[in-house]
């Protein structure tokens, strides 16, 4: 990449170590190494209205933002042990990059502020329940989070290796 970095406040060093890992990780799987090396990327962890999202800020220029503070249970309210969260956090990551590469290939795009798929605008509204549920079946969305268990295989498959080599 051109540029890398990440940013928040009081990160403990393994998140930020796994971060790092799983952005090379998944960028390197879903795309040319020539492309990933004009990259910009920032992954801020910071106080946002969802637990994670990816800006598109020009060519070859995105940010991804983390709620970190926002993931701390899972889906039946059990609170994540440490360790569990920052692998949901990297997760997360992964997540983030596969809309990045949609991006990159041209499936998704801004325009007049609206986010389009594959040309396609796609209005979600309701309350909030319904709104999160109708989210959650978009096609790039299904596509990201197919995405990430790709990534976070290859990620532990990586993140192993480090540890063996006593890098991590």
């Amino acid at each position: 990449m051109r540029r890398f970095k990440i940013t928040g406040r009081h990160l403990p060093p393994t998140l930020t170590t796994a971060a790092t890992v799983m952005a090379a990780v998944a960028l390197n799987r879903c795309m040319k190494r020539k492309d990933v090396d004009k990259l910009d990327l920032v992954i801020r962890f910071k106080h946002h209205t969802d637990e994670g999202e990816t800006f598109f800020l020009g060519k070859n220029k995105y940010e991804i933002v983390v709620d970190h503070h926002r993931i701390t249970h899972d889906s039946w309210g059990r609170e994540y042990e440490p360790d569990e969260r920052i692998a949901k956090i990297v997760n997360l990551i992964g997540h983030e990059v596969a809309h990045i590469w949609q991006y990159h290939k041209g499936d998704l795009t801004i325009k007049n502020k609206k986010l389009y798929h594959k040309g396609i605008h796609y209005h979600v509204n309701g309350d909030t329940e319904t709104r999160l549920q109708r989210y959650m079946d978009l096609p790039f969305e299904k596509e990201a989070r197919g995405e990430e268990e790709g990534h976070m295989l290859a990620f532990l498959i990586k993140w192993k290796q480090l540890q063996t080599e006593g890098i991590v």
